[in-house]
Order: structure tokens, then C-alpha cells, then sequence
């Protein structure tokens, strides 16, 4: 297992809009594999649900998705 280098900037296009977890949409560079967590959680919540959980237009529009939850 790599350990994670907090002096590396790292992308924000890291996954799909749907599956980004909020940290990467307000625009840090340091994350953990936290933000692979959130993704797993949209995509089981879709699979039980059967629809797209958090869909919006941007990154802009995903974040106010998540608040209205």
C-alpha cells in the first residue's frame, strides 16, 4: 500500500460528476480514499433505488444537490 503524499497536488478529475464527493467539488487537492467511499455509497444507493441519486448539470448544481438532502 502507497502512503499518501499530503505535499502532492492531486486532480480533481478523479470520477464521474454523479460519483464525486464533495471535497473534490469544492475544489481541494487533498484527499484521501475517503472520496472512493462517497462514489461506492452513490452507486449501491442507485442499485437500491434504481435511478441516479445525485444528478445534476456541474459541479456547481452537485453541490447544492447534496445540500437539499
Amino acid at each position: 500500500v502507497e502512503e499518501l503524499d499530503e505535499s502532492r497536488h492531486m486532480t480533481q478529475e478523479v470520477v464521474t460528476q454523479y460519483y464525486r464527493a464533495p471535497e473534490i467539488l469544492m475544489g481541494s487537492r487533498h484527499y484521501s480514499n475517503a472520496i472512493d467511499i462517497w462514489s461506492v455509497g452513490c452507486i449501491f444507493a442507485e442499485l437500491l433505488g434504481r435511478r441516479i441519486l445525485f444528478q445534476a448539470q456541474s459541479p456547481i448544481q452537485q453541490v447544492f444537490t447534496y445540500a437539499h438532502v
